[in-house]
């Protein structure tokens, strides 16, 4: 048995002689296919100029406004702008949309998608809205921001590792 992500959000197990094995490659194309009519929604416009309103804002965990917000109201106000309801945490809006990367194949990755990272427990722990070019938007401690995926920097434990490390997976919610 394997324990399966499946491209609804529903985790569970299947028979491991039912897998079938595919090389990046033809995962990435199959991701890319069903990637070329999101890039023309003008909804994943309005949700970014949403986010990127709230940039320089206070990071304030559980918070939702100007005066202070985390990630994953960063997510939920920016898409709310953009006529979407999501969930309000980040644990629970990782299974709206459609898989479209994750960790080791991002190619497929597309301007308005939501990245879904890792916290220390193995449980997802934060979210952004990717912006292109290796760039996403998030709430982190101190304020709302952008960032890049592959930019080095320090963790808590002194090693040194790139933001895109911690990615779990990232979904499609314009499709």
């Amino acid at each position: 048995m394997l324990l399966c992500h499946a491209a609804d959000g529903y985790v569970g197990y299947v028979e491991a002689a039912k897998v079938r094995r595919v090389a990046g490659s033809t995962f990435d194309e199959h991701l890319n296919r069903k990637s070329e009519s999101a890039e023309r929604d003008a909804r994943i416009e309005t949700a970014i100029a949403a986010a990127e309103k709230l940039l320089g804002t206070k990071y304030v965990w559980g918070g939702r406004s100007p005066q202070g917000i985390d990630c994953s109201g960063l997510v939920h106000t920016a898409f709310r702008a953009a006529g979407v309801s999501m969930p309000r945490d980040a644990d629970q809006q990782s299974l709206v949309g459609t898989l479209i990367g994750t960790r080791w194949h991002r190619s497929a990755l597309r301007r308005g998608d939501v990245l879904f990272f890792l916290g220390r427990r193995g449980t997802i722990s934060h979210t952004g809205i990717y912006l292109g070019d290796g760039k996403f938007i998030e709430a982190a401690s101190p304020v709302v921001t952008i960032s890049e995926l592959e930019k080095p920097r320090e963790g808590r434990d002194g090693q040194v590792r790139s933001r895109g490390d911690g990615i779990c997976f990232a979904k499609r919610v314009f499709e």
